[in-house]
């Protein structure tokens, strides 16, 4: 019993011992991140020495050659086939890749100081694309300060952010650092979503009660009731008054045909 037991605990401790790390799979367009995770997976195991020189005829040798080719596309493993070394077949790698990530450097620096924010509510979703930028151009050995990044942030900030930018280049130096900023950054454009949440609303309502019809005053439905019910002054007859009556504008055409229209016609006509 106490064999199988103590059996039990050296099994324990040889698993915890051994850790797998799941590799990333170099394809054409993630070498520097790529890079990044198998060194840290060959740092983890203790196998960094294998990269960096030539150690034939040894374990860790085999050990770090077996990690680096299960970490490639089929196309990357034609690309080292003949590399019998893991120093060989990462230096191969370095030279395929390294020209790349130049092109891949300052096209990221371009993006990084030319960007711009459309509006406070994307400042969340920008900011993240930026400070992953950042991380990349410092996988590809460029050195992004925090002063660097600020600077690139603050010029990416929407117009409105011009009171807020003023604000912070007269903050106390010791306060100017990135966790600051960000913050800072946010409660900003919060409270610019809600009160330009709430000013939406207000024009919403202003426009839907412009466009909701008024309701009938009792004037106008008594005005109407009492012209059902009251009799022309005119012609005696019910249903109108006398300024509609149709009966004057019956007279007003007979006066125009009675001779004394005529004339009067006549005479316009002859001016």
């Amino acid at each position: 019993m106490g064999d199988q037991q103590n059996q039990g605990i050296v099994a324990n401790i040889s698993s915890e011992s051994r850790i797998d790390f799941k590799l990333h799979i170099l394809e054409k367009n993630n070498y520097t991140i790529w890079k990044a995770h198998t060194r840290n997976v060959l740092e983890a195991k203790g196998l960094m020495a294998a990269i960096e020189s030539e150690l034939l005829n040894s374990s860790r040798e085999r050990q770090c050659r077996a990690i680096l080719t299960s970490a490639l596309s089929n196309d990357n493993q034609m690309k080292v086939i003949n590399c019998n070394s893991s120093f060989k077949i990462w230096k191969r790698l370095e030279a395929i890749y390294e020209n790349k990530s130049s092109f891949e450097r300052e096209n990221l620096l371009n993006k990084l100081h030319s960007y711009k924010i459309a509006s406070s509510k994307e400042i969340a979703g920008a900011i993240g694309e930026m400070e992953t930028i950042a991380a990349k151009l410092k996988l590809l050995g460029e050195n992004i300060s925090d002063e660097s990044l600020m600077s690139a942030i603050l010029r990416a900030l929407p117009k409105q952010f011009s009171t807020f930018i003023s604000i912070w280049r007269g903050t106390a130096a010791a306060e100017l650092t990135i966790d600051n900023l960000l913050t800072r950054i946010m409660a900003e454009a919060e409270d610019g979503n809600r009160s330009g949440d709430e000013d939406a609303a207000a024009d919403k309502a202003l426009y839907s009660r412009q466009l909701k019809p008024k309701p009938k005053t009792k004037t106008q439905f008594r005005s109407r009731r009492s012209r059902a019910n009251d009799t022309c002054h005119n012609c005696g007859k019910p249903g109108h008054w006398k300024r509609d009556c149709p009966e004057d504008e019956d007279d007003e055409e007979s006066d125009d045909n009675s001779p004394m229209g005529r004339t009067l016609h006549a005479r316009f006509r002859s001016l």
